[in-house]
């Protein structure tokens, strides 16, 4: 059975297939099963199982669509054509795995069901994450935030102003989460401790683990969630930053739509400013680049994978680093002429040194090495037990004067 999640457009379509367990019968991952089913496809290219995962994942092109489909077995004898995706009695006897695999598609019909209005959600929805994208701060995997996150924010606008429409919603996102108290939760419904029988455990700010989170959204499904527990203190900084600067630019619009008529001109032109590409090669001084590579396309992806997994690591060792503010950019990029086509990418990090306060003219700016936490981070990125002697990562900038080139050639992918 396929469920379908809502895609963008030029973005991966994102579907779930749930199997019954009769379906898989001794091959207890679903994955597997469809691997098998779907390389007998002659439409079916680059062809990837990542079961080791936390969310277990196919990755392949349809007839040219790239397609992300999540796996999910359910303790059934067969699924009925009429299902109740919420029905709380479907994560019954089923494993971690298969809870977070299908837990995506029940948050996003809660979601759908708790707006008061899906066409408002979905443009003003659609604005968001463009704006999040030009802006640089959507990924889940570097600690900003994905699809789901922002998708529960916007939601929780609609809301608060259910007669609203998109542009006046847009304008009180940026209003609203500029003075939000960050670490209070974001939540579409009070969380839900469900049937104790199911054993899935909640998000619950008492418990220590949940109280260290710094910018919680709240799933509304059972088992409600934080949606942005990757998040670290140096991509709050920079989403706050991105999120005052957009209050300024709606608040420029609605001062001059309350001035004058005449004036539509600029307000076109501030909302344009407002999905501007990031500043971001013109922001620092110093930037940190990562390169990844390996020996042909099919380790490329499985590699790349998985440092960009980690990335989130460093990133918390170079924050911990007394001076050092730390903006990773979630954005890959290609044409590196040091790799074959399709076999190498890029990652870039942001680095401001700050000096301390003091009324000493001659104090020198500060001294930052670096090169102890990237050294650390890149053994255990090494050790990983998959990898190939093709596969390498190379660090510049790490023991000497830090690079400020910008990348040759985006991928916009």
């Amino acid at each position: 059975m396929l469920m379908f999640w809502p895609a963008q457009k030029h973005s991966s379509l994102r579907q779930v297939f749930g199997s019954p367990d009769a379906l898989t019968g001794e091959k207890s991952d679903p994955e597997f099963v469809l691997v098998d089913i779907l390389g007998q496809r002659a439409e079916v290219e680059d062809l990837v199982a990542v079961s080791e995962a936390y969310v277990p994942i196919v990755k392949f092109k349809f007839s040219g669509v790239e397609i992300d489909l999540l796996c999910a077995c359910l303790q059934m004898s067969f699924i009925p054509e009429q299902l109740d995706i919420l029905d709380d009695s479907i994560l019954r006897n089923v494993d971690d795995a298969t809870q977070r695999s299908i837990n995506g598609v029940r948050v996003t019909d809660a979601i759908l069901r708790l707006v008061p209005s899906i066409p408002n959600f979905r443009t003003t929805l659609r604005a968001i994450k463009h704006w999040a994208k030009s802006r640089g701060i959507y990924s889940n995997v570097l600690g900003y935030l994905g699809g789901v996150a922002w998708a529960i924010l916007t939601a929780r606008i609609c809301q608060l102003y259910p007669n609203a429409l998109p542009s006046f919603l847009v304008s009180r996102f940026f209003l609203v989460y500029d003075q939000w108290k960050w670490p209070n939760p974001v939540m579409l419904k009070p969380i839900s401790q469900g049937n104790p029988n199911l054993g899935f455990k909640v998000w619950n700010r008492r418990n220590h683990a949940d109280a260290r989170h710094l910018m919680p959204v709240i799933t509304p499904a059972y088992p409600s969630m934080n949606s942005t527990h990757n998040v670290t203190s140096s991509t709050l900084r920079v989403m706050r930053e991105e999120i005052k600067r957009g209050r300024e630019l709606v608040t420029e619009i609605l001062n001059q739509a309350d001035a004058t008529a005449e004036v539509k001109t600029p307000g076109l032109e501030a909302w344009q400013r407002l999905f501007d590409s990031s500043d971001f090669f013109g922001r620092y001084n110093y930037y940190f680049s990562i390169d990844v590579s390996a020996g042909d396309s099919e380790n490329q992806k499985k590699w790349k994978g998985l440092v960009e997994a980690r990335l989130r690591y460093l990133i918390h060792k170079l924050e911990t680093m007394p001076n050092t503010q730390v903006h990773p950019y979630p954005r890959e990029f290609t044409g590196n002429p040091n790799f074959k086509a399709g076999c190498g990418n890029s990652f870039y990090i942001g680095l401001k040194f700050k000096a301390k306060a003091s009324n000493d003219k001659n104090t020198k700016k500060p001294v930052v090495d670096v090169s102890g936490p990237v050294r650390e981070w890149h053994g255990h990125v090494l050790d990983w037990g998959m990898r190939t002697p093709d596969m390498g990562v190379r660090r510049s900038g790490a023991n000497a004067s830090l690079c400020t080139r910008a990348p040759e050639k985006k991928n916009t992918s």
